[in-house]
This record gives structure tokens, sequence and C-alpha cells, in this order.
């Protein structure tokens, strides 16, 4: 009995939690980008499994993805992808770090890292360099016969307006984008400054709407929404 009540208790309360994040993001078609710490996420923003919810994760790195795995057993509209997105489909090389979540398709400098004390001490060192396969999100969208995406969210250590760009005119199937931008000195070579992301989605229809400072200072998250047509 009393177990039976616990089961009531949590269904009745992850579907309250359901509803409030429905309200905040809508069901949909949501598509993640650098996937690997993705999971609570997906669950507590978008309300995965709770309603009409579809997630495309793309993760290339193979320990990351292999934690992400039982997730997928479990939450049948979570679709796990082991690429990375890029400007072309093809192969290209892939930085494991040894901190898992500053692995990249770009080359790091870890010396750079070493000067902020608020990254840990050799976050970006290499230990790794693997061969990925990549696709762009023109490719997928396309593929997997998507019309409408409510959220991309990417974080790809730097690559970020690259895997935007990506999806080439069919961005306008896009509502919202969530990227990382890199600020203070550069510790990728070629990432994404919040300049160069503004000015490329601002000739697309979109606005930046939200800003969020890292704790460590040399990276923002920022939040883009298609205007509305006038």
């Amino acid at each position: 009995m009393l177990a039976a009540s616990g089961r009531l208790f949590r269904a009745a309360t992850d579907s309250l939690r359901g509803f409030r994040y429905r309200h905040r993001f809508p069901p949909g078609v949501y598509i993640d980008v650098g996937a690997r710490a993705g999971y609570s996420f997906w669950r507590k923003e978008l309300g995965l499994g709770r309603g009409n919810v579809v997630v495309h994760a793309f993760e290339p790195n193979p320990a990351s993805m292999a934690d992400l795995l039982p997730y997928a057993e479990r939450f049948p509209k979570l679709h796990l992808h082991p690429q990375a997105v890029s400007l072309e489909n093809g192969k290209r090389r892939f930085h494991i770090t040894r901190n898992p979540d500053c692995a990249t398709l770009l080359e790091p400098i870890a010396e750079v890292a070493e000067q902020n004390a608020l990254i840990p001490p050799h976050s970006l060192d290499v230990i790794e360099t693997i061969e990925v396969e990549t696709i762009t999100l023109e490719s997928f969208l396309q593929r997997e016969r998507i019309e409408s995406v409510e959220l991309l969210k990417v974080d790809t250590e730097g690559h970020d307006l690259d895997v935007v760009k990506s999806a080439g005119d069919d961005i306008r199937r896009i509502k919202r984008i969530q990227m990382e931008v890199q600020s203070g000195p550069e510790y990728y070579v070629g990432g994404t400054r919040q300049e160069q992301a503004v000015a490329y989605l601002a000739g697309r229809g979109f606005c930046l709407v939200k800003k969020w400072d890292h704790p460590h200072g040399w990276a923002h998250d920022l939040t883009f929404e298609r205007e509305p047509l006038r």
C-alpha cells in the first residue's frame, strides 16, 4: 500500500512538473548539439518523457555517448546521434580533453586556460585525438523531415557558430537558439565570439534576448529568438 501510494505521489509530482516545464518550453522537436551533460536539461527544462517532447542529441565523444545510452533506453523520444555537427558532411579530428566537458573539434589552447584560476587545472589538456563523423544541420533536418525546431541548443566548446551556420537556409525552421561564446583570451583556436554570433543571426531574423555569464568569466551563453514577421 505504501509503495503504491509512493508511486501515485511521484506520478502526480511529475505531472505537475511536466506542466510547468511544458509551459516554458512547448511540446515539439529540440536539438542538443554537444549533449554530454544534457539529461538534466532535457528532463527538468523540456519535460522529456511527459507529453510530445522529442529530443535529438548529438555527442561525438564515445565515452560521453556511453553515459547517455541508458537515458535513450528509458525515453523512446530521446534520439542519440554519435556525430559532430559541422559545416560539411564527412569526417574531422576531434580532441578529447582531460575534462570531457571541454572536448572539441577546435584546437584547445591549454596554456591560456591555465591562466584562469577558476578553470580547473589541465581541463583543456588533450589526451586523445580521434576521427569522428560530421553532419550538417541542413542535411539532418532534411533527412529526418523536421519542419520546425523549438530550440537548437549548442555547446561545442568554441565551434558553436559553425554548428548554427550548418543549418543553411533551413535555419528558418528554428525558433530559438541557445549557444556558447568565448570572451576574454582565446582558449580555442577560432572560437565563436559574441559579436560574430549576434551579427550572423541578426542577418537571419534573430534577436538576442538573454545572456548568462559563466562563473569563470571567459564565456557566455546567449539565447536568440526569431523576430516575428511584420
